[in-house]
């Protein structure tokens, strides 16, 4: 099937009305309840740029596990359609539902239980703490399954780091570009491929202050016992002015099964203050975590 990452970077979605109602009725179950139900999900939320005045642009990846979705297997391709909600609370404001859609996915018979299906959506969130709600029905059927995740949105006025994407896919590269990568809902790994983490520096010295920013990454990897498996001196991140990114890529034949930490730093000297970032994530080989976008 087509693969909704690469669509996403090829056509960026429209940023729409978040105060815009739901055209359906909200289901009781997006209101209240912790996660639950009959059609397994994982979700996790990626911080992103910022509309350069007071929202981020947060990328939320669902996963779905297609192994629980009834598929109409009548017509050619066949056919599944999903319900998909997203509702964001905050602390301070009302829920806003900045997406609320039926998925209509044409299958063939690879895509069909074929494991976790992969669906990204950009929402656009003040600064603060936002609770994520994400419900997913499976129409034929009627099952569904809630996932929930709290989200810190830092205030983007403010030197940040975008959340640090941690995957082991990347989609094919366009000619004279990196390989984008794939976003996950999960950090546990097989080890079968290479890992690789992504962050961007925002609002960082160079912006406000003359001369040249002068920006140093630096990691270090803690295994299953704590200790260090490996770690990277600070070195320079190089940036055109606007943006600053900064590519690692782990190798997984060394490292054991288990948790692991991996412990980001970024010094802007120009400015003078350090930013740090810690994700943890999980190697255990012979798991099934392999996800497809569905079309």
């Amino acid at each position: 099937p087509r693969d909704l990452a690469r669509e996403e970077q090829e056509h960026p979605p429209v940023e729409g009305d978040e105060e815009e109602k739901s055209k359906r009725p909200l289901a009781p179950t997006l209101l209240s309840g912790s996660s639950r139900g009959g059609l397994p999900l994982r979700l996790a939320a990626y911080v992103r740029d910022n509309d350069g005045a007071s929202r981020a642009r947060v990328q939320v990846v669902v996963e779905i596990d297609n192994s629980h979705v009834f598929v109409d297997r009548m017509p050619n391709p066949w056919r599944a359609t999903l319900d998909l909600t997203i509702l964001a609370a905050g602390l301070d404001r009302p829920p806003l539902v900045p997406s609320d859609e039926r998925l209509h996915l044409s299958l063939s018979p690879e895509d069909a239980a074929s494991g976790w299906w992969l669906v990204p959506r950009d929402l656009w969130l003040p600064s603060g703490v936002t609770q994520l709600r994400v419900l997913v029905k499976d129409v034929l059927s009627g099952l569904s399954g809630l996932a929930t995740l709290r989200l810190v949105v830092p205030d983007v006025a403010a030197p940040y780091l975008s959340t640090p994407l941690l995957t082991d896919r990347a989609l094919p590269a366009r000619s004279g570009e990196r390989a984008p990568l794939v976003p996950t809902a999960h950090r546990r790994f097989e080890g079968r491929r290479p890992l690789y983490c992504e962050y961007e520096v925002f609002t960082f010295g160079g912006y406000k202050l003359r001369g040249v920013p002068k920006l140093l990454g630096s990691y270090s990897l803690q295994g299953p016992d704590g200790r260090v498996v490996s770690a990277d001196r600070p070195t320079l991140i190089e940036t055109d002015g606007e943006r600053a990114v900064r590519r690692i890529v782990l190798p997984t034949d060394g490292l054991g099964d288990g948790p692991h930490h991996l412990a980001i730093s970024v010094e802007d000297r120009l400015a003078g203050h350090t930013l740090a970032a810690r994700v943890p994530f999980v190697i255990e080989r012979g798991g099934e975590t392999s996800t497809t976008a569905p079309r």
